[in-house]
């Protein structure tokens, strides 16, 4: 996508500098621009609410979606997506264990000897908390350099996150 296409969908924009502006935030009531909106040199364009919107809030606002803010042939993005939605389901159950016993130690509780057993056994399969998905998508709206993104990548490829 082009950024004229979510300028133009913005109030109040302006161009502050070559490839940056500002305009109001459409996800909450905004009377000076708090938005600020950048984009790339490898296409991909960035959003950023001085208000405390979160960048999903604010694409969402506007009638776009995730995969409109990177371009077509943003190869690294694509292959960290793929990822996501190639888990095999053989796994869902495993990763299901993790999550529990994530669960329970941020709740304060102690995992029982059967179940730190389960949880190795899981982990050991290649399992992984279900929350797994939304943190990726977490650390790529905080906007992670281009190094960041294939470290995590590499993670991902070798099962390590």
């Amino acid at each position: 996508m082009s950024v004229e296409r979510l300028l133009e969908r913005l109030e109040k924009v302006r161009q502050e500098r070559r490839g940056q502006w500002v305009a109001c935030c459409p996800a909450h009531l905004d009377k000076s621009p708090s938005l600020a909106i950048g984009q790339a040199d490898d296409g991909r364009i960035l959003v950023h609410c001085h208000g405390g919107c979160s960048a999903l809030d604010v694409i969402s606002s506007v009638g776009l979606e995730w995969g409109d803010l990177f371009p077509e042939t943003d190869k690294v993005y694509k292959s960290l997506m793929t990822h996501i939605r190639t888990r095999p389901k053989s796994l869902e159950l495993e990763d299901r264990v993790v999550s529990l016993a994530d669960e329970d130690r941020r709740n304060g509780k102690k995992l029982s000897r059967e179940d730190k057993a389960r949880l190795k056994q899981a982990l050991a399969r290649g399992a992984r908390s279900d929350n797994f998905p939304d943190r990726l998508r977490w650390e790529m709206e905080l906007g992670l350099a281009d190094q960041q993104l294939r470290e995590v990548e590499q993670r991902l490829k070798t099962g390590n996150d």
